[in-house]
């Protein structure tokens, strides 16, 4: 599979020629956000990769820390089926306009009510792994 270096470079490939990182940084995040909720490994963190090639280390903060080795491999090792790629569409079909640091704190705040939430959730990603 082929790796996307840079987030302006996936929005270009989307055919977005004034593609900016940020944004397409935040598209990137709504998107891991949708299979985080659909129990699939996170598909951006595998195949959108910061200007340099390394997965983005801003990603991965606060509780998430604590996962990121497991999110990587997950993503790295998971093969993705027209089935997986349905359910991730089928995901943010239904999500409101929104955008993806309230997605994530909103995870974040759940972990702190319901602790295991995210471990769950991350379960869930690697069944769907096999």
């Amino acid at each position: 599979h082929g790796v996307i270096i840079g987030y302006a470079a996936a929005g270009k490939l989307a055919g977005e020629e004034n593609a900016q990182a940020r944004d397409w940084g935040q598209v990137c995040s709504l998107t891991d956000y949708a299979c985080f909720i659909a129990g699939l490994p996170a598909i951006t963190v595998e195949y959108v990769r910061k200007a340099d090639g390394d997965v983005n280390d801003k990603s991965f903060q606060d509780v998430f820390s604590t996962y990121k080795d497991e999110i990587v491999t997950a993503a790295r090792e998971f093969v993705w089926t027209e089935a997986a790629y349905a359910k991730l569409i089928s995901t943010l079909l239904t999500m409101d306009d929104t955008n993806a640091v309230n997605e994530w704190q909103g995870v974040i705040q759940r972990e702190r009510r319901q602790a295991g939430f995210i471990r769950y959730q991350l379960d869930r990603a690697a069944r769907a792994a096999g």
